[in-house]
């Protein structure tokens, strides 16, 4: 692999990745005969091959492959010697559960993670030929797994989890693969997906230290996926599960249709009571804060601030649709200490 160090802003490295990603077969190949490196990562773009392979340009892929270019580039490590020195460094448990997995909205590295984000199935199966030597057991395949998850497309998952070598993983790295393919499906929203990391032990409650104790009902939340949440509180997700649980993940981020969903279906509202309110005061959301107030949170016994807080919180980040919407309901500033 070749990363195409002290390239300049009009680097024929960049036209050709660009090119690639546009599917312009003409150009990609007038670069080549130019003795434009079919191999060399544009530092912009990143690699030709990865680009075609993310936006489903078949007939360019099979072009690239036929010229050279690397079905693995852009794996880490490249060779079994690196992935063995990487583990005795780090420690294989911590490469198999951590590193070699997914962070969320990170991009594809390699043709074959690209082509499996995108559900582009017939160019998965062209990487995946033996002539192209694509390890079923590498850090990638596994990689691949999780984002076919969040392409939301099941058969490329199915075919995928049927033909990967799991043999070097411990039973715990293992669950650890499915848990995040869960996780992946979840905050994108990928219902047709979930079912398979599920069946193959996926724990739906699990909560996930790297984001706030969130779970897969908590990430769904977080991105307002209401039909996820039906679907996990079917499979028996916990409704107030997680250190950050799926009424505040929605609640901060503005989703006051979920809001909703989720109260409708028995969200504890003392969450509510102690910081949601506020939050979406001081976030500037308006309906949200609206829907807390029609449901009457503020007025719980157990509410002491009535609203008052939310108040201050609205005013010192200068949100003054949220700031009416308070006064609508009668909720004054706190004066007893002035």
């Amino acid at each position: 692999m070749r990363h195409g160090v002290g390239q300049t802003s009009d680097s024929p490295e960049h036209i050709l990745s660009s090119a690639a990603y546009l599917g312009d077969i003409s150009l990609v190949e007038h670069l080549l005969v130019q003795g434009v490196d079919v191999n060399v990562r544009s530092n912009i773009f990143g690699f030709p091959l990865q680009n075609a392979a993310s936006k489903g340009h078949l007939e360019l892929v099979q072009f690239l492959l036929n010229k050279g270019a690397d079905a693995g580039g852009g794996s880490w490590p490249q060779t079994e010697e690196g992935q063995q020195a990487v583990e005795k460094k780090h420690g294989k448990e911590d490469i198999d559960q951590c590193l070699c997995l997914p962070d969320f909205y990170q991009p594809a590295l390699t043709p074959i993670e690209a082509a499996a984000k995108g559900g582009h199935k017939e160019i998965l199966q062209l990487l995946l030929q033996p002539k192209f030597h694509i390890s079923r057991s590498s850090y990638t395949y596994r990689r691949a797994i999780v984002l076919a998850a969040e392409g939301g497309d099941a058969d490329l998952l199915e075919m995928l989890a049927v033909t990967a070598d799991y043999s070097t993983l411990s039973e715990r790295s293992l669950l650890e693969l499915w848990n995040c393919t869960l996780r992946h499906a979840a905050l994108h929203g990928k219902t047709e997906t979930i079912s398979l990391p599920l069946e193959k032990g996926a724990q739906i409650n699990h909560e996930y230290h790297d984001f706030a104790y969130s779970t897969p009902l908590g990430f769904a939340s977080h991105n307002g996926h209401d039909q996820m949440i039906l679907l996990l509180l079917q499979r028996g997700a916990d409704i107030n599960g997680g250190w950050e649980d799926p009424l505040f993940s929605a609640t901060w981020n503005g989703f006051a249709h979920t809001v909703e969903l989720l109260l409708d279906q028995g969200a504890d509202t003392h969450h509510v009571q102690s910081r949601c309110l506020e939050k979406a005061a001081e976030y500037g959301e308006a309906d949200v804060v609206r829907l807390f107030l029609e449901r009457g949170i503020h007025q719980a016994p157990d509410y002491l601030s009535e609203g008052k807080s939310a108040l201050k919180w609205a005013k010192s980040t200068s949100h003054e649709r949220v700031v009416r919407v308070l006064r609508e309901f009668g909720i004054a500033e706190d004066t007893s200490t002035n």
